[in-house]
């Protein structure tokens, strides 16, 4: 599925609305994705990040799996006591809902990092939203 740029900015002003342009939770989201796209982590990593710092709201966590490549799922359970399960091409991992990693079934060797690999990991549902990160964080600093 390709991801548009209406839906990247939809995202952004969902997390915007959730948690505050200003707020610690906005920054750290802004912050997460920079990591990604400089190098700093790769997407499992990633995705480990959004879910600890998305606790509490299962549905921007799923906001953020519509942005997964395909092959790759977020599985949030009703129960909040129950552990989130995300799997990937390579394998899956299971995560605590503060986004300790329990356990990770991944066979290959951790994928290289960041967006500049062009890794199939980066689908274009991410890139449009690294993008628009860019384009709000812009707005943001103007205003």
């Amino acid at each position: 599925m390709v991801v548009g740029v209406k839906l990247a900015l939809e995202f952004i002003d969902k997390v915007r609305e959730v948690y505050g342009a200003g707020s610690p939770q906005y920054q750290g989201f802004m912050d997460v994705m920079k990591d990604f796209k400089d190098g700093r982590a790769n997407s499992q990593e990633t995705t480990r990040r959004i879910i600890a710092l998305f606790q509490g709201h299962p549905e921007l966590i799923d906001g953020y799996a519509v942005f997964l490549p395909p092959g790759n799922t977020i599985h949030i359970p009703a129960d909040p006591q129950e552990n989130i399960l995300v799997t990937t091409t390579t394998g899956a991992m299971e995560i605590a809902r503060d986004g300790t990693v329990i356990s990770d079934t991944h066979t290959q060797a951790p994928e290289p990092q960041g967006a500049e690999t062009g890794l199939p990991e980066l689908a274009d549902g991410v890139k449009h939203l690294l993008e628009n990160l860019q384009i709000a964080d812009s707005k943001e600093h103007k205003a």
